[in-house]
């Protein structure tokens, strides 16, 4: 998500509904120290959530990641399930915004990316369906 943030946020394109254009502004260069602040942020608000009982019992966790691979599956196999709807297939008008491979757009990935992984492993124990 901070990758994908820091795009929008540089090209002042939050939602496109063309094929994007904003190729000109690659590759970004990302402050090592924010993305890490970032992280424990978010990691925060989802222990957070997490561990208040009464909130996972009545909830389903769904990652950005996670959606956007495979929106239809998780849609019809997962989220209309919980919330006892019939699954109706949708499409939308959105586009990708940002094609390239990471280490494309980011000029510095190679080493924020031991940062990252760490980060993944982290949300990964959290979000373990049980």
């Amino acid at each position: 998500m901070y990758i994908s943030q820091a795009v929008a946020t540089k090209s002042g394109q939050w939602k496109s509904l063309a094929e994007s254009s904003n190729n000109n502004i690659f590759p970004l260069t990302l402050d090592k120290e924010k993305m890490l602040d970032y992280f424990a942020v978010v990691h925060k608000r989802y222990s957070d959530v997490i561990s208040c009982k009464d909130i996972m019992q009545n909830a389903i966790l769904v990652e950005y990641e996670e959606f956007s691979a495979s929106p239809e599956d998780l849609m019809q196999n997962e989220i209309c399930p919980f919330l006892n709807l019939k699954y109706l297939s949708s499409d939308t008008l959105l586009k990708k915004q940002a094609k390239k491979d990471n280490a494309d757009m980011i000029s510095n990935y190679e080493e924020l990316l031991p940062s990252i992984e760490k980060a993944n492993l982290s949300y990964n124990s959290l979000f373990k369906r049980k």
